[in-house]
């Protein structure tokens, strides 16, 4: 009996808006191709080939993405030998990583779909991962917001620190074994300082978390300017960071993607082939909100340079390629 095949529409493989038909024709009649094909099939149907990069002999490169247009793999052909990379991050196609390099593009394949132990088959995770991106870039928004207003790194609500005999005294008069009358005078004026610290922390910590908030307000532009040829962007509502700082301020660490989920969509993300192909609706906003943070940075430059930094008096900041502006 034959095994039935995964039939797809080759056409759905490739990146909206970013080629040809002749250009996905000459693709598919590429070396790469089954590659690319092994990557959508692993993947459920939930990649896209990208940039595409040619000489006069061959296609020797193209990019892999998520259908939102995040980095998944680069796939390269140099007339001897296939690679399947990982890229730096998901938000740059920068090469990083090799997964597997072969000179049998069948050989390739086969690990991609069929061998669990191979490090190439965690591509599958790679795809989850690469959208999460943005979850990252409001994560750190908010951890080193929350820090700069603090003075200091934190990593959960403040708790009151006391020494070995308060704590075990304290500990008596819970179990009726003391009572308060019966705490020494060190030991009080110990426990006054101390908890007096606690609650001004505490309440520069709830301050804090409510500024945040309030930065979060009326949500987010995500963008992300120079990904394969072009650029990616979505609109991020408050909903993930408001609740990721209720957690935080009740006491939870400040939660991870894997864990939460901080970059709530009401505007999907997308890839555009350039900056001016962004809708202009959508357009007109976040050219106003860079040319804001243009003035604020006093630079030159339309968009920062930096891989990390918060502009906390505008509510944007900067995240590994990601940037988030204010709506």
């Amino acid at each position: 009996m034959r095994k039935s095949k995964t039939a797809f529409n080759i056409e759905e493989m490739f990146l909206e808006g970013q080629h040809t038909p002749e250009t996905m024709r000459e693709f598919a009649s590429s070396q790469l191709f089954p590659i690319a094909a092994a990557i959508y099939s692993a993947c459920n149907k939930q990649t896209r080939i990208g940039k595409i990069t040619k000489d006069f002999r061959r296609v020797h490169r193209a990019n892999i993405l998520t259908v939102n247009g995040f980095m998944v793999a680069v796939i390269t052909y140099d007339g001897d030998e296939f690679e399947v990379c990982h890229p730096i991050r998901s938000t740059e196609d920068a090469i990083g990583a090799c997964w597997i390099k072969s000179k049998s593009s069948g050989y390739i394949r086969n690990k991609l779909l069929k061998d669990t132990e191979h490090p190439a088959y965690r591509i599958r995770e790679t795809v989850k991962e690469a959208d999460h991106s943005v979850s990252s870039a409001v994560r750190y928004t908010l951890d080193q917001s929350i820090d700069r207003i603090m003075g200091a790194g934190v990593s959960r609500r403040p708790e009151i620190e006391l020494s070995k005999p308060v704590t075990a005294f304290l500990s008596d008069v819970v179990m009726g074994k003391a009572s308060m009358s019966e705490m020494s005078c060190d030991m009080r004026t110990e426990f006054e300082d101390r908890y007096a610290a606690y609650t001004h922390m505490t309440a520069k910590f709830d301050e804090a978390v409510d500024r945040v908030k309030d930065m979060f307000g009326n949500g987010k532009w995500a963008y992300i300017p120079d990904i394969n040829g072009g650029v990616v962007l979505g609109g991020l509502s408050s909903e993930g960071a408001v609740k990721a700082l209720d957690l935080y301020k009740r006491g939870s660490a400040l939660p991870w993607y894997h864990t939460h989920n901080l970059a709530t969509f009401d505007i999907a993300p997308k890839w555009y082939p350039s900056h001016e192909a962004i809708p202009e609706e959508y357009r007109c906003e976040v050219d106003y909100a860079l040319l804001m943070l243009k003035a604020h940075r006093n630079s030159d430059a339309l968009f920062p340079s930096v891989f990390h930094e918060i502009w906390a008096d505008i509510g944007a900041s900067m995240d590994n390629s990601t940037l988030l502006l204010p709506r």
